[in-house]
């Protein structure tokens, strides 16, 4: 048997990526005229994937016309 992949999950288990994702959302929001978060706020919402980072960030529900 050949492994012709692996997958790894990458959201503090191997690297810590929160740092980086904290500078993606406020780079956003900046673009967007708003606030930038701390990274303490966004920090623990990292586990939760970008959907949750948009939600938080932009205080929008994913059921909102704009949240695509």
């Amino acid at each position: 048997m050949s492994i012709n992949t692996i997958l790894f999950d990458l959201d503090g288990t191997l690297i810590d990526t929160a740092p980086d994702l904290a500078y993606a959302l406020n780079s956003l929001l900046e673009e967007n005229g708003l606030s930038p978060r701390s990274f303490e706020q966004i920090k623990p919402l990292v586990a939760f994937g970008g959907k949750a980072l948009v939600k938080f960030g932009f205080e929008c529900h994913q059921d909102h016309p704009d949240f695509t």
